[in-house]
Formats: C-alpha cells, structure tokens, sequence
C-alpha cells in the first residue's frame, strides 16, 4: 500500500520534496522501487527510497501536472502499486537582457527576451549599468504585439523601460519583447553588465503579475586594450579574443605564473570585434592566457 499524496502548489524558484510511505503486509519485507510515470515534468525526479523532488523552471509556470508515483515491490510475481497527485506550478515572468560586444564610441543593441505565462498588457523593468559606459538609450517595437514603449533615465546608471501591448493584444511566453539600443562611451576596455530589475507587469483582468525575476545581460566595450573570456566546448577550451578591427593581438599560454616562458598560441589581425579560438597548449594541465 502508498500512502495517498495531497494535490500539491508550489511556486516557480522553489523546490517541492514529498516523502512517499510504502507499507506491505508480507515477512520479510520486500524490497521497493519508486519511478515516475511516463508524463512526468521535465525535471521531476524521485529517489531510491521514495522522496519526490521537482523543481519548475518559468517556462513551466501556469501549469497543472498530474503525477504519477509508482512503486513495485520484489517477489514472484512482483507487486506495483500506484499514486497520483496533481502539482499546480504558479505563473511566472521572466525578463532577460542579451548580450553584444562593441567598440567604443558605437551605437549597440541588445535583445530583450520576455518568458510570461501569462499575457502581460504592460511591462516596466530597470536596467542598471556602471555610470558612465553608456548613454543615449532607446528601444524598438519589433514584437507585433508591442505598441506604444518609453525610456527614462532614472540616474547615471539606471533607465526604466515601459512597454504596452497593442489594443486586444498581450505579451506571453517566450517572446522578443524589444531591443534596446545605447551608445558606448569612451573608456576602458571591459565585460560590463547590464542587470534587469524593477520587473513589474500587469495582466488582462488588470492585476499585478506576481514571481517576476530578471536575467542580466553583458556588453563586451573593445577600447584600446584587448579582453580574453575563456570557456569550455565539449572537450576543448575555448577562447574568444575582443579588439579592434584591423589590429593585431597575440594569444600566449602557460603553465606556471610563476616560472617559464609564454608559449605562442596565436597572432591574429582582427576582421571582426570578436574572434573565438579552439584548443590550445597541453590538455588535462591548468593553463594560463593573456592577449596583448
């Protein structure tokens, strides 16, 4: 026998642990296994003694998901038993800002990705930023369900952007909801983010969206000096070189900061801001870079 589970609720960011209780009438006792049923949400997941985990992500928010805990105890013929239970996940919003790289005194633009589970008629979200990279803000009404939008400059590093769906229309699910566009200021070369917050939005029926988040985005500002990110694809490392076009860098390697001599791994003169690069010195040893 399980024990009956409850019809659960539970919000997208939070996690959801239920303990399940088998008991058998048999001596000795059989040996269970717990598994889930085949509709089972992306995510969900249940241990070897019976607790079920899951926690939603935004896309799954506004959902009702039935469960299915099935448990099958050893023998012969081996026993299976069942549970089944509803977890209602609730709505979620989502704003996230893209990404670009750029030189200095250019124009640039990054996306601005909207996950709703909801249909939104309004959306106002803050963008904060270091004081003195960027200026000049504006945002474009490329999603057809977008209509009038404002920007305005709080202080040197935030500007509150509001968007309005068109008449009859509102904005859900994965979505573009804009691109912002900005000019980069002179200064240092660097990876600067840009961090959403203030998200709040309004609904159909006129209330407010609850469990808002923000996802940041990162300007890659080219100045003068190069800038090196590092990363891993598949089994390679994985190195994208930022500078200007028509400049030439060199890529170097190490093993010891402390000791030995820079390696060579590229010379590379720029056709475009950014150049990504595969591999490089000896696999499986901790390795330095620099680009200059």
């Amino acid at each position: 026998m399980i024990a009956p589970i409850a019809n659960q609720t539970v919000n997208v960011g939070s996690a959801l642990t239920i303990t399940n209780t088998v008991t058998d009438a048999n001596q000795p006792a059989p040996t269970f296994t717990y598994s889930l049923g085949p509709n089972a949400p992306q995510g969900a997941a249940i241990s070897t003694n019976g607790v079920f985990f899951w926690a939603p992500d935004c896309a799954q928010g506004s959902t009702t998901n039935l469960i299915e805990v099935v448990v099958t105890a050893s023998g012969n013929p081996p026993q299976t038993n069942l549970s089944l239970f509803n977890v209602v996940v609730g709505e979620c919003v989502q704003v996230g800002a893209g990404s670009t790289a750029a030189q200095v005194g250019q124009r640039a633009c990054v996306p601005v990705n909207l996950l709703s589970t909801v249909g939104l008629t309004n959306l106002n979200f803050t963008l904060n930023f270091p004081a003195g990279r960027f200026s000049n803000w504006s945002i474009a009404a490329n999603n057809p369900a977008m209509g009038t939008s404002t920007v305005q400059l709080v202080d040197t590093s935030h500007v509150l952007f509001t968007v309005n769906a068109r008449a009859g229309q509102v904005l859900q699910g994965p979505t573009l909801a804009g691109e912002i566009c900005f000019d980069v200021s002179a200064g240092s070369s660097g990876f600067v983010p840009l961090e959403i917050g203030s998200v709040a939005g309004l609904k159909a029926d006129g209330t407010a969206v609850g469990n808002i988040s923000g996802l940041a985005g990162q300007v890659t500002v080219v100045s003068t000096a190069p800038l090196l990110e590092a990363g891993v694809s598949g089994n390679q490392r994985l190195l994208t070189l930022y500078g200007n076009v028509g400049a030439r860098y060199t890529i170097e390697w190490r093993t010891n900061l402390l000791m030995g001599s820079w390696s060579t791994g590229w010379s590379v003169t720029m056709t475009n801001v950014s150049e990504t690069f595969l591999g490089a010195g000896t696999q499986g040893s901790t390795l330095f870079y620099r680009a200059r």
